[in-house]
């Protein structure tokens, strides 16, 4: 603990690390929010029958899923549907 102290005694250095975090938590925000604005304007490029496209490999399957959460069918049988997922819930998919 005392090196932790005497690491920000000088008030200077506590400033400059809070500032470089400020910075780059500013930029990370700046950069999704131009993002998402981006996405807005131009959704009817990532929809496709009324699914959105996703960028990673199991979205659909974690998209699959709330849908079933939603219906109530997800986990039907189990006592805790949840615990334990992914590897506890069987799900069939559907082609």
């Amino acid at each position: 603990m005392s090196k932790l102290q005497t690491f920000f005694a000088n008030h200077r250095t506590f400033l400059l690390l809070f500032a470089c975090i400020l910075g780059v938590y500013s930029i990370s925000f700046s950069e999704r929010l131009s993002s998402y604005s981006y996405w807005m304007e131009n959704s009817e490029s990532y929809v496709v029958d009324h699914v959105t496209a996703m960028s990673g490999p199991d979205s659909y399957y974690w998209l699959k899923m709330a849908r079933e959460l939603d219906k109530g069918t997800l986990g039907k049988g189990q006592r805790e549907p949840l615990k334990g997922y992914p590897d506890t819930v069987p799900l069939e998919y559907e082609s």
